[in-house]
């Protein structure tokens, strides 16, 4: 090829097949996931839990169905928005039930946050139009920042009934729902409202060890009586005779095994256990986790293994992440009705 000055040029002829060989394919980096990533219209940011000391409003409501959405979880096991609404008025009816406010039924609480997160979707269809057409997008920015209101209708009166509250704390019982509804200023005391005092939290802790003791004790005369039938009927005893429960002399000392199959032992000592279908909700195994603050995965992962460890398949149990936060949510409502 010949320039304007006269020089020659030599000139080379790449192909797209020398091209592909010769020079490495450009690798288009990731994008970094950011906070405008994360960043919902309207909204703001997701939120893993709703916390504070007063009643949660309607964007706090808003961030955590988010948030569950969003939960690689939910997303793989596809589950419904309904169920995802009631994790969340599990959650919302905890903080009703520490201000001693009555609320509504948890169906129609549902139907609450469900209505909210459907107007929500149909702003997001016209959220690039400027205008906003009866001021349906103003008002809901406006609503955001108010209270989630699921009381009961008859919540100030079920205050009023109470007998164990004395007059000054419904009077302070009724002013702060009635402020919650308005400018939202007062929060809950901590001695009166979030924390427990001593007093309830050793009454609570006595209750659920006299319980335990209970069921310990049903468990334990259950298992004495299998064993000696178990014995009788392999040491070819009649298993139909009825076994006296309140003679001393069928008392079994645990430290006496009976050895009848001599020929092969097992390697290890197993012990029978029986466990409900719906292991998770045993208020036992809720209590502890919540004691030792482990997540809903590594409540669901231990119960998993010791199911697996005794030889018992897991698809006869209920049991997933979102069932064990469920049994969690309720045994915490339990404990504060109790309170």
């Amino acid at each position: 090829m010949t320039t304007r000055s006269g020089k020659q040029i030599r000139t080379e002829v790449r192909t797209k097949s020398t091209v592909a060989a010769d020079d490495p394919v450009p690798v288009t980096p990731k994008r970094p996931v950011t906070r405008t990533l994360t960043d919902f219209w309207l909204i703001g940011h997701p939120s893993a839990s709703i916390t504070g000391a007063k009643l949660p409003d309607c964007r706090q409501v808003m961030k955590y169905v988010l948030y569950l959405r969003s939960d690689p979880d939910n997303i793989k096991n596809k589950v419904k928005n309904e169920e995802i609404a009631y994790d969340v008025v599990d959650s919302v009816i905890v903080f009703w039930n520490m201000a001693r406010i009555k609320t509504k039924y948890r169906q129609n609480c549902m139907f609450d946050v469900m209505k909210m997160w459907n107007e929500w979707q149909k702003l997001m269809k016209n959220k690039g139009r400027p205008s906003d057409p009866g001021n349906r997008r103003a008002n809901f920015v406006a609503r955001l920042d108010t209270l989630f209101d699921i009381g009961a209708p008859d919540a100030i009166a079920e205050i009023m009934k109470s007998r164990l509250l004395s007059p000054k704390k419904k009077q302070d019982d009724i002013d702060f729902y009635l402020d919650q509804q308005q400018e939202r200023r007062a929060s809950m005391d901590g001695h009166d409202k979030v924390f427990q005092t001593k007093a309830e939290i050793l009454l609570a802790r006595q209750v659920q060890e006299s319980r335990i003791k209970e069921r310990e004790q049903k468990r334990l005369e259950m298992s004495r009586i299998e064993m000696v039938k178990g014995a009788a009927s392999l040491s070819g005893l009649d298993t139909d005779v009825q076994l006296p429960e309140d003679d001393d002399s069928m008392e079994i000392d645990p430290d006496f095994e009976v050895n009848l199959l001599d020929e092969k032992q097992p390697e290890r000592e197993l012990v029978c256990l029986n466990l409900p279908k719906k292991v998770m909700q045993c208020d036992e195994i809720t209590s502890a986790v919540d004691r030792l603050k482990l997540s809903d995965n590594q409540t669901t992962m231990i119960v998993s293994a010791v199911i697996k460890a005794a030889g018992g398949s897991l698809d006869d149990f209920d049991i997933s992440r979102s069932t064990t936060r469920r049994s969690r949510m309720c045994n915490r409502q339990k404990l504060a009705e109790d309170v």
